[in-house]
């Protein structure tokens, strides 16, 4: 346009503004500014034009090229902001899904400008965290978008807004890994920055609840979650999380531990036994020698009463004992367990023999077999233990009924009339008043075999 062209344009929309048809007016004005940015009157033009609804948008795309050729900032992010405001979903104006998705596009980009412009060239905090605000949940994908967010809204101290941001960016995110991290990073804030456990155990819980898709970040919320819980002492909601990092968690050693604390917390804070056996079952098939479950089941069947569980782990337990004294140890309580509460007697005393051939002859093991084989009537290996007894009590009045008990077994159940007569014999060499000897030869000198009686006088 030349000079003259321009000023009559001008006027032109000057003075359709004042008849008001600003329509025409925009369209004079328009021509004016692509060929002469610099026209401080059609720019004027312009500017009224933007308070017109009908024509603010295209006043708007008039004065940004004016703007941004002058490199007027603060004027082009207002202009720009116009044509955000004109691209906004209005719900009273319903429009087809890809022109919907075109504007979204386009006011996406337009927001880019201005939160660059603000950030960059204005260095406006309060306006860029507003244009980071209604930007992200355009772009859940951006990270570095969502992270200018966070940061600043950490310095301007509107925290709670951030969270409403990304909560929104979170629903708008299109895959489950997206929508977790942001939740993550909601649920952070809360919880370090806002200190709001409640509302970030919420948001925890929208986390896990994504566990079909994405266990290790429903995983990383539940063991946030976890110290929420423990430092409330809230012990039931506990055990619950702890069963889920169980089900969630792919580390050995770590899966491992959360078995242990579930454990422990079952049995010595809910009272819940059997939970804690759960837990340290769900150990062993995990590790069959697994030492510390092994001796936790030990105890804990024990006070269930599940003696036949009790003896299988004791047992395996002796099998994995790598000392002599632990094994011994262990054997001696699986033989009790098998004698006194599952009526064992032929594995009990299998176990006590066991005992027996390691330590030698031991006293109470003695008096278990002596037990056992007189229960069992197995009357030779009887007659075999009282003889070992005889050999190494201390007390000699026990070493005497020892003695006593051996000839009667090998005079009424062996039938060993010169074992029993020699058995006497040496009770009596000990103690001459030994008086169930004494009646016990008595009684041998009415039996009808002559020899017998004849050694019995």
């Amino acid at each position: 346009l030349g000079e003259q062209q321009a000023h009559f344009y001008v006027r032109i929309g000057q003075l359709a503004l004042s008849l008001h048809e600003p329509e025409r007016s925009a369209s004079a004005v328009e021509r004016v500014l692509e060929a002469d940015p610099g026209s401080y009157e059609a720019r004027d033009v312009a500017e009224e034009l933007l308070t017109i609804g009908g024509v603010r948008i295209c006043a708007a795309r008039a004065l940004e090229s004016v703007y941004e050729a002058r490199d007027e900032i603060r004027d082009l992010v207002r202009v720009l902001g116009v044509r955000v405001e004109g691209l906004r979903p209005n719900p009273d104006e319903p429009v087809d899904s890809s022109l919907a998705q075109e504007r979204e596009d386009e006011r996406r980009d337009l927001l880019r400008r201005i939160a660059t412009l603000r950030n960059d060239r204005l260095h406006d905090d309060e306006g860029s965290f507003d244009v980071f605000a209604e930007l992200s949940p355009l772009d859940p994908l951006d990270s570095d978008l969502r992270a200018r967010l966070i940061d600043s809204g950490r310095r301007l101290g509107r925290n709670e807004t951030v969270v409403g941001v990304l909560k929104s960016a979170a629903k708008a995110a299109d895959s489950a890994a997206v929508r977790g991290e942001i939740l993550m990073q909601a649920a952070t804030i809360q919880r370090e920055i806002l200190d709001d456990s409640p509302a970030a155990e919420v948001t925890y819980g929208e986390i896990i609840a994504l566990r079909g898709e994405e266990s290790e970040l429903a995983l990383e919320a539940a063991r946030a979650l976890e110290s929420l819980l423990a430092t409330g002492a809230r012990n039931e909601e506990l055990s619950q999380n702890l069963r889920l990092q169980i089900e969630l968690e792919t580390d050995f050693d770590r899966k491992r531990a959360l078995l242990a604390r579930l454990a422990h917390l079952s049995s010595e804070v809910l009272g819940d036994k059997a939970a804690a056996i759960g837990a340290w079952e769900a150990r062993l098939e995990e590790s069959s020698d697994d030492a510390e479950a092994l001796l936790a089941l030990t105890d804990l069947y024990e006070q269930s009463g599940r003696y036949a569980d009790l003896a299988r782990v004791v047992q395996e337990r002796r099998d994995a004992a790598t000392k002599d004294a632990d094994r011994v140890l262990l054997t001696r309580k699986l033989a009790e367990i098998q004698e006194q509460h599952l009526g064992q007697t032929v594995l009990s005393i299998e176990s006590y023999q066991t005992v027996l051939d390691e330590v030698g002859p031991d006293v109470e093991v003695l008096a278990a077999l002596a037990r056992l084989y007189g229960k069992a009537e197995r009357y030779l290996e009887l007659s075999e233990i009282y003889e070992k007894q005889a050999d190494v009590l201390e007390l000699e009045s026990e070493r005497l009924s020892a003695l006593v008990a051996l000839g009667r077994i090998r005079a009424e159940k062996l039938e060993d009339l010169p074992g029993a007569l020699d058995t006497y014999r040496r009770a009596l060499s000990v103690d001459m008043n030994q008086a169930e000897a004494r009646a016990a030869l008595l009684k041998l000198l009415a039996h009808e075999d002559t020899v017998t009686r004849l050694e019995a006088a």
